[in-house]
């Protein structure tokens, strides 16, 4: 029977709440859980986000956001070594950590492939076999986030494709598997649902009324691979003043 990845996350990460009342995304609390496999042999990680984004199958803008949410909980700690390379503690490793200064402050080998073997050396404890068992355990989460624990999937799939459906007088369902793992997927970019309807918003001003564009109105168009440029995507003066006329028609009523 292969190794669960997951039974390393604590119950205080699974349960981190922000002041606010927000929960911390499932995808955060995976990460932790790789971020805690690599600290076994050196009591520390020194991964680069361009490694974690490379394990977990996500961004690299995506590993920054939940590095940064993981620190504000105070559920890691980071260090910048005198060799400008960062080192990460989880709880498990700052409980345990005593008199290791001198190890985990140990430079990276930089000679041949030694910077990335240094942090793959806590996974090839235990062969590749744990490496697989992660990917294979972040894929089955795009369905069940940790199955097995009783945490469901909070990816807004209704609000994200109401939202289309209202903004272009359409009738997708959110139900859709092919729609769901094109939200998934800039969810786990680092994306929110304010982005989201930022999105439908500028593409809406722009193609809708359009006899050739007006089709393009459409999950697979707007949540593709093309969605950070329409996001960034500026609206023109016209644009701009409808898309304010539609916000106060929407709180006030039509007058």
């Amino acid at each position: 029977m292969e190794q669960s990845y997951f039974n390393i996350i604590p119950q205080k990460v699974m349960q981190a709440t922000f002041k606010d009342g927000t929960k911390l995304k499932a995808d955060a609390k995976l990460l932790y859980g790789i971020i805690n496999s690599l600290t076994k042999k050196h009591g520390y990680c020194s991964a680069s986000n361009g490694f974690l984004a490379e394990t977990y199958g996500c961004s690299e803008r995506a590993i920054s956001r939940y590095i940064a949410d993981l620190k504000k909980l105070g559920l890691i700690k980071t260090h910048v070594s005198d060799d400008n390379h960062r080192q990460i503690w989880t709880l498990e490793t700052m409980a345990s950590k005593t008199d290791t200064t001198t190890e985990q402050s140990r430079p990276i080998d930089r000679t041949g492939d030694g910077v990335r073997q240094n942090w793959r050396d806590p996974i090839d404890r235990t062969g590749d076999k744990l490496v697989n068992n992660i990917s294979k355990s972040i894929s089955k989460s795009n369905k069940d986030i940790l199955s097995g624990s009783g945490e469901p999937d909070h990816t807004p799939y209704p609000e994200i494709i109401d939202y289309l459906n209202d903004k272009a007088d359409k009738k997708f369902k959110h139900k859709s598997s092919k729609t769901r793992k094109l939200i998934k997927a800039r969810y786990n970019d680092g994306f929110d649902l304010d982005d989201f309807k930022r999105v439908i918003d500028n593409k809406v001003s722009e193609w809708k009324g359009s006899p050739d564009m007006n089709q393009y109105l459409r999950p697979e168009t707007l949540f593709g691979t093309k969605f950070e440029s329409y996001l960034n995507q500026k609206m023109s003066s016209n644009q701009e003043k409808q898309s304010d006329l539609d916000r106060l028609a929407a709180q006030y009523g039509d007058w």
